[in-house]
């Protein structure tokens, strides 16, 4: 089959352009990862107990939240830590944490990377873009490879995007739904996308 290859500027443009945000979140995944790792190794441990446990619900999200209480030198420190529980903690248990040296008031129950798991799906789900963006313009005057691929792209991304939607909404019932929605789809995609390229295989004797 010839093929003529039509690739405009804007094409080109917009490859370049999703690349490098692309690059960007990768840096700021690595930044995270890295900087999380050495902040860590200047605290130190403590053990804590968790206190005031409280069911909270705001519209129709229901979640429990807890405070961390734990003694250094003497003085004793009660840390709201902010998240949302699904299940409940149990009261009166004791949780061995971190907490920074330099503001003790700051209580760590585990080692967080704080904005890792959002940086690095999206930085997936660009480079998926990207490579999508290349194989559209070395597939452009070829319409029924180009379908299959993007949707083999599509999927990958549909499966990405939902795990971020699930992290972002704190892994409750529904988010765990949207998930095995978001990764059934993606899947139904995939293997179209495989089916079709290996029709025009067949077709066409080539990937």
């Amino acid at each position: 089959m010839r093929r003529d290859k039509i690739v405009t500027k804007s094409d080109i443009v917009i490859a370049v352009i999703i690349g490098m945000i692309a690059a960007v979140f990768i840096g700021i995944s690595i930044f995270i990862f890295v900087d999380t790792n050495i902040r860590y190794k200047r605290y130190e441990r403590v053990t804590a107990e968790i206190v005031n446990v409280e069911y909270r619900h705001h519209r129709r999200t229901r979640y429990y939240k807890a405070d961390y209480e734990y003694v250094l030198d003497g003085k004793k420190y009660v840390f709201d830590d902010g998240r949302h529980y699904s299940s409940r903690p149990i009261e009166g248990n004791k949780v061995l944490g971190y907490y920074d040296p330099d503001k003790p008031q700051m209580f760590y129950p585990s080692k967080r990377y704080d904005g890792l798991v959002t940086s690095s799906l999206l930085s997936i789900i660009l480079t998926v873009c990207t490579i999508g963006s290349v194989i559209e313009m070395r597939t452009k005057d070829d319409e029924e490879k180009a379908k299959a691929l993007h949707g083999i792209i599509r999927g990958i991304n549909y499966s990405v995007f939902s795990v971020l939607v699930a992290n972002f909404l704190g892994w409750r019932m529904s988010s765990f739904m949207i998930l095995i929605v978001g990764v059934v789809s993606a899947f139904i995609m995939v293997f179209d996308g495989i089916r079709k390229l290996r029709q025009l295989k067949d077709k066409y004797g080539y990937y």
